[in-house]
């Protein structure tokens, strides 16, 4: 292999496997059940080996919610999923109670009330300075996004409720009046899968290359870009390797629970890395490709990975920063000391946004992508590391 190039990257392939998972994936969910079946249907037909690594964590359940008003209990359902504002921050003996006592008002009434909204606003889903909010419109899972968007924006987290559609005219009629909105938070524990396929290694076995992708989604998106495309690229690499083999184990994981905490990653670093000096190089797959958008960064572990990847990839003129993951699951690898390399885009706006769709996305972005991604692969597992010689040069 000469610097930069490999197989070409079959990006229609890719785009297909995107639009195949255009649907909703939530962590633990039955879309991200649904997502595996695809995913291992695809790995059968390309005869690469796979498995389930199955762990526990933790999630949050609410008991209980309720409104109370005029001395009648209204069961309502919460808007937001509470495990992701709490994530590994939420401890099993703990239970948190959500009690708001204010006046229901309209959502012009002012500050301090439980509002009412009857309107969805997609610019203002949240009324500022409200102490809760009760939605007495149709709610679909896709505008849960924008909750979550517009609260990181002001810093505060309320709650928001939806009222079932047969208790909307009590409450309506209830404005003005004191009312109370409440349930309890408490920590329940959940069954979650990752997904390994390996392609074993024809000179160095016990040496691991890894490609890490997420297949979970944001609550109320599909993730084409955040993190279905990784996924793509993970297959793409699957069919690749499966006709090239490598020197080095090549390891394909796909994780759960990237966007609530990184539980995936890190219960498999806890899990099935005995010894993580083994694992040579993890490349990350998990960036923005939206149209119009940034133009690609490189980020690595470490500087000696830098100048590793730009003596075999064609890297010219993209900016460079050493990270600790950030927001991904190389985060997890970079704790465990394992070199990380990836290339993301910046994107126009919060990626957790339902316009993250098949649609929107640019495919020479995607090809880059996935060029650069796989050839990383590539050229680490055929054993083509630093040699002596360049570190001395570093």
């Amino acid at each position: 292999m000469t610097k930069g190039t490999i197989a070409d990257f079959d990006t229609q392939s890719a785009l297909q496997t995107i639009c195949d998972l255009d649907f909703i994936r939530v962590c633990g969910s039955d879309g991200e059940r649904r997502g595996l079946d695809i995913l291992v249907r695809r790995l059968d037909a390309l005869g690469v080996g796979w498995r389930l690594h199955t762990f526990r964590d933790q999630w949050v359940t609410t008991d209980d919610p309720h409104l109370l008003v005029r001395g009648r209990k209204i069961a309502v359902q919460p808007a937001m999923e509470p495990s992701f504002r709490y994530g590994i921050d939420f401890h099993s003996d703990e239970a948190r109670q959500v009690d708001v006592q204010a006046e229901l008002g309209r959502a012009d009434d002012g500050p301090g009330t439980i509002a009412v909204v009857t309107e969805y606003h997609q610019e203002q889903p949240i009324v500022p300075d409200a102490l809760a909010q009760l939605i007495v419109f149709p709610f679909e899972p896709e505008m849960e996004p924008y909750l979550w968007a517009q609260q990181e924006e002001m810093r505060q987290r309320i709650p928001v409720a939806v009222i079932a559609p047969e208790d909307i005219p009590f409450v309506i009629s209830a404005l003005g009046e004191p009312a109370a909105l409440r349930w309890t938070e408490r920590n329940v524990e959940g069954e979650f899968h990752n997904l390994v396929a390996e392609i074993p290694g024809t000179a160095k076995p016990d040496e691991i290359v890894v490609m890490s992708a997420h297949l979970d989604s944001f609550p109320g998106t599909v993730g084409a870009s955040d993190d279905a495309a990784g996924c793509a690229v993970l297959l793409e690499a699957a069919k690749w390797f499966a006709n090239h083999p490598p020197a080095r184990t090549v390891r394909l994981l796909w994780f759960t629970g990237e966007e609530v905490d990184a539980r995936g990653s890190r219960a498999y670093l806890r899990d099935c890395v005995e010894e993580p000096s083994a694992i040579k190089l993890l490349v990350n797959v998990d960036s923005s490709l939206e149209r119009q958008s940034g133009t690609f960064e490189v980020y690595t572990s470490d500087e000696d990975t830098y100048f590793w990847a730009c003596q075999r990839l064609s890297l010219d003129g993209l900016e460079h920063f050493i990270t600790e993951g950030g927001g991904t699951d190389a985060r997890s690898f970079i704790a465990g000391g394992i070199p990380v390399f990836l290339v993301e885009a910046p994107c126009k706006q919060c990626p957790h946004l339902p316009d993250d769709t098949p649609e929107n996305l640019d495919p020479q972005k995607l090809y880059f992508l996935g060029s650069v991604s796989l050839s990383a692969a590539a050229y680490a597992a055929s054993g083509d590391m630093l040699s002596p010689a360049e570190r001395q040069e570093r």
